[in-house]
């Protein structure tokens, strides 16, 4: 049997020592405890990144633990918060689903209907096995493939009668065979889904045909991604709708190679206004991505911006405007797969000048750009004075120019405040780091942070970063 140590305090008055040991069998241990117990184990094991190659990792920690003895298996059983992840894949049964909803009681849920093709559609019993459980919904992905705009759940989330009261995020995307998706003629037809409300959404993904064909209702969205997969082009007027449909966006994704600009007005005109916007993130293969939305846009309270493999040329046109003068606020600029020269760095220098944050997650230079310019002989030639914060790739042969840089921005009274370096080794084990370290706060990191920042739990459909 499992013992608990407990150390009690000796006899004495006033005697501090431990005078002996007790054990405490794990059986003794109240119902409502071990439940607890077994929700922090859940957690600890969803949200590691340790690559384990222990056989066990093939079952989940809900059924591991349902099976150690009786006891505990009706402590699992009995404890709804273990089951609220719900995987409606092809891979489980239908029975499968069912227990997990039926154990889940009335506890908030987060689904996940996956993995189903067009041609081998989700059964009517799974449907309606969800249906059941939809007031309970937490978190809902729902991707799945159409060869026409209609889905049996998405037609039940359409009908649904009742407000989500629950609902905090949803990711939909909709897949579909080659005839409806890559008609570039094709005239939408928008199905509010959702209708009578839910008013806690406040994360919401549309992801290949989805922002054409459903909407979910968006008066309370924070956080929203629209991911354009599919060759239907997006109107500005779609896109608008889209955007100013929350008061309370604070966070933009846009990902995508289709959307439909020659009906947009000229720059200047009509501007969309995001009054809280405070983060936005841009990646597309088209270089008019950028600038067209950059230069169509007003978000005064704008304070970061996530760009992704974009090309030197890409962002002229936003140079040569007056528009960086509507982002006032931006004070973090993070790149993905790609660099800058030194003369497209003075460009983003002259249109953002009060960056406090950098992040560059990759470069073909071997030694990064930045590293030089923010390190400059020549005040004139130093970018970015207020910069506190810079993330980089590393490299053991960027050292010495690491230390140069920091040290002189320390002597210039323009200091850093932190130094992050990608790299998966520890930092204990980089020796260079340690002179650098005289003058900044030094921290290693192998992946992007979470976006948006603060986000509490992982969003495994974030692509935007891959």
């Amino acid at each position: 049997m499992p013992h608990a140590r407990a150390f009690n305090i000796g006899p004495e008055k006033g005697d501090h020592r431990l005078a002996f040991a007790e054990y405490t069998p794990l059986s003794h241990i109240p119902d409502d405890v071990l439940s607890y117990m077994f929700s922090i184990g859940q957690d600890h094991v969803t949200m590691s990144s340790l690559k384990e190659q222990d056989d066990t990792r093939s079952f989940p920690f809900e059924l591991l633990v349902s099976h150690v003895n009786h006891r505990w298996r009706c402590v699992a059983i009995n404890s709804p918060s273990l089951w609220r992840r719900v995987d409606v894949v092809p891979e489980k049964t239908e029975e499968e689903t069912q227990t997990y909803l039926e154990r889940s009681k009335t506890y908030p849920t987060d689904i996940r209907v996956d993995g189903w093709p067009w041609e081998r559609p989700m059964p009517l019993a799974f449907v309606d096995s969800l249906a059941h459980n939809t007031q309970y919904w937490r978190q809902a992905v729902i991707n799945v493939s159409l060869d026409y705009p209609y889905h049996l759940l998405l037609g039940h989330l359409e009908n649904y009668p009742m407000a989500l009261a629950h609902l905090e995020h949803i990711s939909l995307c909709v897949a579909a065979i080659k005839h409806l998706s890559d008609d570039p003629t094709l005239e939408p037809e928008l199905t509010q889904i959702m209708r009578a409300g839910a008013p806690r959404l406040k994360f919401v993904r549309l992801r290949g045909i989805a922002p054409h064909f459903f909407r979910p209702p968006m008066a309370a969205v924070v956080t929203l991604h629209i991911e354009l997969t599919r060759a239907i082009p997006l109107s500005y007027n779609t896109l608008e709708a889209i955007l100013t449909a929350s008061p309370s966006l604070a966070n933009f994704s846009l990902y995508g190679d289709v959307i439909h600009f020659p009906d947009w007005p000229p720059p200047g005109s009509e501007l969309i206004h995001l009054p809280g916007l405070k983060s936005l993130r841009l990646r597309g293969p088209q270089s008019w991505l950028y600038p067209n939305f950059l230069l169509r846009i007003t978000a005064p309270a704008l304070y970061s911006l996530y760009l992704k493999a974009v090309q030197e040329t890409d962002l002229e046109p936003f140079w040569a405007s007056s528009t960086p003068c509507t982002f006032p606020s931006l004070r973090a600029l993070t790149f993905c797969g790609f660099d800058f020269s030194y003369l497209s760095y003075y460009k983003a220098y002259t249109a953002f000048p009060h960056i406090s944050r950098f992040t560059l997650l990759n470069t073909s230079f071997d030694i990064p750009i930045i590293v030089t310019l923010l390190g400059h002989r020549s005040p004139d030639a130093r970018i970015w004075p207020q910069l506190r914060e810079l993330s980089i790739p590393y490299d053991i042969s960027d050292d010495q120019q690491l230390y140069d840089m920091v040290a002189l921005r320390a002597e210039t009274r323009t200091p850093l405040a932190k130094l992050c370096i990608g790299t998966i080794r520890p930092l204990s084990t980089l020796v260079g780091m340690v002179a650098v370290q005289r003058y900044v706060e030094v921290e290693t990191f192998d992946e992007p942070e979470k976006w948006p920042e603060g986000m509490e739990y992982n969003d495994e459909d974030d692509v935007f970063f891959q």
